[in-house]
């Protein structure tokens, strides 16, 4: 999209400077994309103190919930206690079920 401003010329040989970007367009780009992300640090800040914590939650009582005896296998682990290895040929990976 073009865009004509009127920009602080010794402003902008400054930021290329600082930046080390070698066009105009490319300073500003980087200064607006360094602005935007300041302000969203700065919206994030504002936010701590407002939220309130549970102390005794207990992440790891949920994990257990989550996982039952009908859940899937963890660490590629089947449910026969044989586990799928890859291992590679000369060509290409290839599958090999192995005991654990």
């Amino acid at each position: 999209m073009a865009t004509n401003l009127a920009l602080d010329d010794e402003l902008i040989e400054e930021v290329r400077r600082l930046s080390g970007e070698r066009t105009k367009k490319a300073a500003v780009t980087a200064a607006l994309e360094e602005y935007v992300e300041k302000r969203k640090r700065q919206a994030i800040t504002e936010l701590f103190g407002t939220i309130d914590i549970d102390r005794d939650y207990d992440y790891k009582a949920q994990r257990k919930k989550r996982w039952t005896s009908s859940s899937p296998p963890r660490c590629g682990r089947l449910r026969s206690g044989v586990r799928k290895a890859r291992f590679r040929s000369r060509n290409s990976f290839t599958s090999r079920s192995c005991e654990v």
